[in-house]
């Protein structure tokens, strides 16, 4: 089975954000459902990240689950303005 068989299976919201222009023209089915290779996706938001085409069956974007924190996108100050105010600098 290749990738993009079994995104539309299993999760099919990946199909949207895989980029062939990105990929230098590779269309998501060229994978294998256990690939190792590397390739640029893009959320709904706009966040782009590169990820191993295998990990996508568990891994999201990186910055809509919080897991890379970019400033004025996921940042506290931005996600919980009032929890930031209460942060006190101990450096």
């Amino acid at each position: 089975m290749n990738f993009e068989e079994w995104c539309r299976a299993n999760k099919p919201s990946i199909l949207d954000e895989y980029h062939p222009e990105s990929n230098r023209g590779r269309p998501l089915s060229s994978f294998s459902e256990g690939s190792r290779d590397l390739a640029v996706w893009r959320c709904k938001e706009g966040h782009g990240w590169y990820a191993v085409v295998y990990s996508r069956k568990k891994a999201n974007c990186p910055i809509c689950s919080n897991r890379l924190i970019v400033p004025k996108i996921n940042d506290l100050m931005h996600l919980r303005e009032d929890l930031a105010k209460e942060y006190i600098d101990t450096k």
